[in-house]
């Protein structure tokens, strides 16, 4: 019996330092992109809130009662309005090409859309 448990012993002894260096080989996934977090997705709708300072548009979706916030920067295109980013105002319909980055959705291009009568 004290043979079984001193090499019972032996083998989690030996083994749980080989599976470490084993994980310590595997890349560092924390930091790394989901194929799926890079994929352009767009969102329509009417600008209800415009800051200029934080540099975030929230659009007013389709849906009721549902708002999407997104952040742009100066890399950020836009179309259908002069003086870019400036250009735009609250009320205006949109359509925002978006990807997720860090959890936020960030504008990487923005539509303005003339309003159907």
């Amino acid at each position: 019996m004290k043979i079984l448990v001193f090499v019972s012993m032996l083998l989690v002894a030996l083994t749980v330092p080989l599976s470490a260096a084993q994980r310590s080989n595997l890349p560092d996934t924390k930091d790394m992109q989901k194929p799926e977090d890079s994929a352009v997705r767009t969102a329509d709708g009417e600008i209800s809130k415009l800051d200029t300072t934080a540099k975030t548009i929230t659009l007013k979706g389709i849906a009721p009662a549902r708002e999407n916030v997104f952040y742009y920067d100066d890399k950020t295109e836009v179309t259908g309005v002069d003086k870019g980013i400036q250009g735009l105002k609250t009320g205006s319909m949109v359509k925002i090409s978006y990807r997720d980055e860090k959890g936020k959705n960030k504008a990487t291009k923005i539509e303005v859309q003339s309003r159907k009568s």
